[in-house]
């Protein structure tokens, strides 16, 4: 019997310990949501975001590269054409290959542009 009591008195003290209250928590209670719903996507890029190529990754250098370097393109100019900008070939534009400021040594080529804006150096090294 005595260990009955004990027992009873163990969950008595327990279950008035458990009660409720009418008191006032010290704190204020904020819900959050701890977990996104299960129909929200994930975004990992933005959907413009450039793919890259990184099937060459880990790949070793190559050992030889080639002595010269040649440019080509096109030289454009933007133009208004009333109220309206227009892009155009640049005609007879001067074009310089630089390394640095474009001072002395440092100005490698200088070409001029075609009729159609189209311009190739010379071998740069």
């Amino acid at each position: 019997m005595r260990e009955f009591r004990a027992f009873a008195t163990t969950a008595v003290l327990a279950l008035g310990a458990c009660g409720g209250s009418d008191a006032k928590p010290d704190a204020p209670i904020i819900h959050t949501i701890d977990a996104p719903s299960p129909d929200a996507k994930a975004i990992d890029a933005a959907p413009d975001a450039p793919n890259y190529d990184f099937s060459c990754l880990n790949n070793t250098a190559p050992t030889t590269a080639s002595a010269t370097v040649t440019v080509a393109g096109t030289a454009n100019e933007v133009v208004l054409a009333g109220t309206s900008p227009q892009i155009q070939p640049a005609a007879g534009a001067t074009i310089k290959a630089c390394k640095g400021n474009c001072q002395g040594q440092n100005l490698l080529d200088t070409q001029t542009a075609s009729s159609t804006g189209t311009f190739t150096t010379s071998a740069l090294t």
